[in-house]
């Protein structure tokens, strides 16, 4: 329509909300694509304020992959442009941005200082619906630093703001920053509290990728049966076990429908787990197994190292020493790759041992002399 009155102010226009949505869908190179049309119809036209929100969302595209320096330098362009129009509302979400660039960069302290100078512009303009997002951003740098008192105070103002403002995608991302942080601090209760909340929201506004998030973050936080088994709660451990099951599988499922194989892989290591409380090593291994498969196409290290744990404690009790051999090897390579020398020293430890109870003492003191390196 834009193209059939031949209004190039309407048609920049439309671009650059394209570029928006293309940038909401994380697909940064058909952002770019349209946002860089924007740019030179804005120009054209010396369109200024234009140009500077155009040049704002380009900013975001090279933010989106990782391009800091790129990034950096056209916000920097962007915020010069609303300076120069004195676009207030512009130069506090540009400068929002600016602040993220740097807690990407791990530059928290100049993080810090950025978002407090946007907070003061956009309390100053009444933006509120942005300053949600400021509060958030500043409690993410505090939960960055470890610092989660802070992190809890500045979550907890940004989700007044944006309940205030009705912004329910703001809100259960917040609700689950407030979650992930009782849970470091040992509170598992309240994060699953939290974690309900934030469900409750993503089920009414129909976002089922980020209800599988927090349906695992639920499960790894709610799941009873793990906790009482580390404590010597055996009996309580097993009472526990079907609800974690049942919690599990739902996970499972929707992984598998979202073709997530990274929750995918995660899901069938804790069910591994679980079965394993239970004394039912063929399940447990056949899901520990099905783990493992995923985990090593996926390269997620982290899940593969856990479930490789798992086994070996399996065919520990099973008395299957040469298995054990084969998942340590295994283990100390990702070590290795993780460049983990305590992971490395343990692992080699494990090893050792297994050769030295099969009597091949030689190599099972070579291998305590490795671990010994290691953890020296």
């Amino acid at each position: 329509m834009r193209q059939q009155l031949n209004d190039k102010a309407g048609i920049g226009q439309t671009l650059n909300n394209m570029g928006e949505v293309y940038l909401g869908l994380s697909q940064a190179d058909k952002a770019s694509e349209v946002l860089q049309q924007a740019l030179a119809i804005r120009r054209e036209l010396k369109d200024r304020k234009g140009e500077g929100e155009t040049l704002d969302n380009l900013g975001s595209v090279y933010l989106l992959k990782s391009q800091y320096d790129k990034a950096l330098e056209t916000f920097q362009q962007a915020l010069a442009i609303s300076r120069e129009v004195k676009d207030r509302a512009g130069e506090g979400r540009t400068l929002r941005k600016i602040g993220v660039t740097y807690s990407n960069l791990k530059q928290n302290p100049k993080a810090l200082e950025i978002y407090n100078q946007t907070l003061a512009i956009q309390q100053e303009v009444g933006d509120k619906f942005q300053a949600g997002y400021t509060l958030f951003s500043i409690a993410v740098t505090y939960d960055d630093l470890q610092d989660y008192p802070r992190t809890l105070e500045w979550s907890k103002k940004s989700l007044a703001a944006s309940r205030e403002v009705g912004n329910r995608f703001l809100e259960y991302r917040v609700l689950n920053l407030i979650s992930t942080t009782y849970g470091i601090k040992g509170d598992k209760e309240r994060a699953v509290e939290f974690l309900q909340q934030s469900l409750a929201i993503q089920r009414e506004i129909k976002d089922s990728s980020s209800q599988l998030g927090t349906l695992t973050m639920i499960m790894v936080f709610g799941s009873k049966a793990s906790d009482l088994y580390s404590k010597g709660f055996y009996s309580q451990a097993r009472a526990e076990a079907p609800h974690d099951i049942k919690l599990a599988q739902d996970v499972l499922q929707m992984a598998r429908e979202l073709k997530q194989p990274d929750k995918e892989a995660f899901v069938l290591q804790k069910l591994g787990r679980v079965y394993y409380i239970l004394g039912d090593y063929n399940k447990a291994t056949e899901f520990l197994q099905q783990s493992l498969k995923i985990a090593r196409q996926i390269k997620e290290l982290q899940t593969e190292t856990t479930a490789l744990s798992l086994l070996s404690s399996i065919y520990r009790d099973q008395g299957k020493d040469r298995q054990i051999i084969e998942l340590s090897q295994r283990k100390i390579e990702i070590a290795r790759e993780q460049k983990d020398p305590l992971s490395e020293a343990s692992s080699l430890n494990v090893l050792a041992s297994i050769y030295t109870e099969l009597g091949e003492y030689e190599k099972g003191i070579e291998l305590y002399q490795q671990a010994l390196a290691k953890a020296r």
